[in-house]
């Protein structure tokens, strides 16, 4: 389960992010149907999905604004133990 706060502020512009680890927002879009969260920055007309510098092998995605929905601004995730 995820929980989202209302957009506050527009995710940032791609690498001008000065913050790290748990200062940095996580947002959520949604793309044809599938809900996907990750760092999100702007670059012009596109938005840049980003992995967590350490995850591997996760590519970053990168769609037109038009292409997705900015949900919210991850605030909690619940998981089964």
């Amino acid at each position: 389960m995820v929980v989202l706060d209302e957009l506050k502020t527009s995710p940032p512009t791609l690498r001008k992010y000065v913050g790290h680890g748990w200062s940095r927002p996580i947002f959520a879009l949604r793309h044809e149907g599938k809900t996907l969260c990750g760092y999100v920055e702007t670059d012009g007309a596109n938005l840049v999905l980003l992995p967590h510098p350490g995850a591997s092998g996760t590519p970053r995605m990168i769609f037109r604004k038009h292409q997705v929905h900015l949900l919210g601004q991850v605030a909690a995730v619940a998981s089964p133990l």
